[in-house]
């Protein structure tokens, strides 16, 4: 019996002692786009999966491949967890790269390269740009207040759009994309602190752009500033600066062992004004080396002059600042 079925639905070569052999359409299309197949010698469930297959291909052209070899597993939220973890990891180094423990490498093969993540390579995963370019193309429309509204990122991302994503695999997308844009979560206006995980992300959330300081004012700032554990690195994915500390750092304290003065060229240029302070004189107070109640540093410019400072001046005192308290 069940060869007879093959054969009627033309999973098998008819017989004419077994089925009309007259009938050789099976398969109807409602959309001129569509070109249903039937694969030679499937099963009736391989066959199904593949008519689906097809389908679902033109309904969304762009959905991944998240079953690259046909397991029929599917993308867990605990896998976009796992995945999102070392996306995270990644946005915070220099090059995008992060190395991934032996049991996570099959999650992130099998989500992580095909969604377009980034590049999954033996034990390394390597950040890629994928979903800033297309965001970018897409244009997708802002609010009153020009934050990007996480709702029109979602349908781009969702039924309505072209890759027909699940919501939790939408979410870890977007995610990904405040990650590496530095942008920081609001909801009506306020920001929300800590970013929400993924499976906090909703509809009433949109993502509002940080300016941060020019790459070459952070390394001329960064350059100024002397820290334990070496030069400063310019902030990413929308890090908050690090509460005042009680206890003043050794590397802050005047005449600490641990005090490295700037370079020449950098800081202390001999005929030129200092850039890395807002004046050159008087010079800036110094701090008590007392812990219990360090004097603050003085920032205020000198009479007469304008109130604001240099955009590189206040970020050297910023960076003065974090350091001192850090």
């Amino acid at each position: 019996m069940r060869g007879v079925l093959r054969q009627a639905y033309g999973l098998a070569q008819k017989q004419a002692e077994d089925v009309d052999v007259a009938v050789g359409e099976h398969l109807f299309r409602l959309w001129p786009e569509l070109r249903p197949t039937l694969p030679p010698g499937a099963s009736a469930k391989e066959a199904l999966e593949h008519i689906a297959d097809g389908m679902l291909a033109v309904q969304y052209p762009d959905h991944p491949k998240l079953d690259p070899d046909r397991t029929g597993q599917r993308v867990r939220p605990a896998d976009t967890t796992t995945v999102f973890r070392y996306v995270q990891a990644a946005a915070e180094t220099d090059n995008g790269r992060v190395e991934v423990a032996k049991a996570d490498r099959p999650v992130m093969r099998r989500v992580a390269g095909p969604l377009g993540l980034g590049e999954v390579h033996e034990a390394a995963f390597v950040l890629g740009r994928r979903w800033i370019e297309v965001f970018r193309e897409a244009a997708p429309p802002r609010n009153s207040a020009g934050d990007l509204p996480v709702r029109e990122l979602l349908r781009l991302l969702g039924d309505n759009g072209r890759y027909g994503l699940e919501a939790h695999v939408a979410a870890l997308v977007v995610a990904t994309y405040a990650e590496q844009t530095d942008r920081a979560w609001v909801r009506h206006g306020v920001p929300l602190d800590p970013a929400p995980g993924l499976g906090g992300i909703t509809t009433d959330m949109a993502l509002r752009e940080q300016r941060l300081p020019e790459a070459a004012d952070w390394a001329t700032a960064g350059g100024c500033a002397t820290s334990p554990a070496g030069p400063l690195r310019r902030p990413a994915s929308g890090s908050p600066t690090p509460a005042p500390s009680s206890t003043p750092s050794r590397a802050m304290v005047p005449g600490s062992a641990s005090t490295r003065s700037p370079p020449p060229d950098a800081c202390t240029p001999p005929t030129a004004p200092s850039t890395c302070s807002p004046r050159s004189t008087p010079p800036p107070a110094r701090r008590s080396s007392s812990p219990s109640s360090p004097e603050p540093i003085s920032a205020a410019p000198p009479t007469g002059s304008r109130r604001a400072s240099p955009p590189l001046a206040r970020v050297s005192i910023d960076l003065g600042l974090f350091q001192a308290f850090s």
